[in-house]
């Protein structure tokens, strides 16, 4: 039986909303868990890195790079989908505006400037939701500035205005060159060290220690 939208109380309506894009999240999510565990590395590297460089090279941010490695829970919170085209035309769209863009560089560097004791994370975070401003946005303007990625991050998120995941010891270790931002080689070789038995391990550890 088919029941007229007119009938329908806000809060019917509501919850039908939210039950379709908690279904949406799902498919997504199911989606990805397939990706994460039947893809091989290049592809899933493509459709988990967020940050896109003006030589049309792929980098992941540390959260991407969570995401890869950690399947889907179903939170309602937890993000889906991927900021490649590729694989979500939207993704075109994610673009600030030159007045967006100016305005979080002078607030980002006037926030570095001020130094840790008067930093306020939380307004911060606040501020750049308010721009809505992309991660990819975000790089362009730290290099713009001539900082390091990492180091920056390391700013924010001793302030608590940090990413989800923090550039903890184990993000460092994939990290090979300490930019803050994974790209695909540093990607594929904790892929394959991962894969790696003890004894494989050893092996490889003695074919390229050459003080042995």
């Amino acid at each position: 039986m088919v029941i007229p939208l007119f009938f329908l109380s806000s809060s019917s309506l509501v919850l039908c909303n939210e039950s379709r894009d908690q279904f949406k999240q799902k498919i997504i999510g199911d989606y990805e868990d397939r990706i994460r565990r039947f893809s091989n590395p290049e592809r899933i590297f493509e459709f988990f890195a967020s940050v896109e460089k003006e030589t049309n090279e792929f980098f992941m941010t540390p959260s991407d790079f969570i995401r890869s490695i950690t399947p889907f829970s179903g939170s309602s919170n937890e993000q889906v989908g991927s900021s490649n085209f590729k694989y979500n035309w939207k993704a075109k769209d994610q673009v600030n505006t030159t007045e967006e863009v100016e305005e979080y560089k002078n607030y980002l560097s006037k926030a570095l400037s001020e130094g840790k004791e008067q930093f306020d994370g939380n307004q911060f975070k606040q501020r750049r939701e308010d721009l809505n401003i992309y991660e990819k946005t975000h790089i362009e303007v730290v290099t713009s500035l001539n900082l390091n990625y990492a180091d920056v991050e390391e700013f924010l998120e001793g302030g608590g205005a940090g990413g989800a995941y923090p550039l903890s010891s184990f993000i460092r270790l994939v990290d090979v060159d300490g930019d803050g931002l994974i790209s695909f080689q540093e990607f594929s070789l904790f892929t394959t060290l991962a894969g790696l038995g003890p004894s494989e391990c050893s092996l490889a550890f003695d074919l390229f220690d050459r003080y042995k």
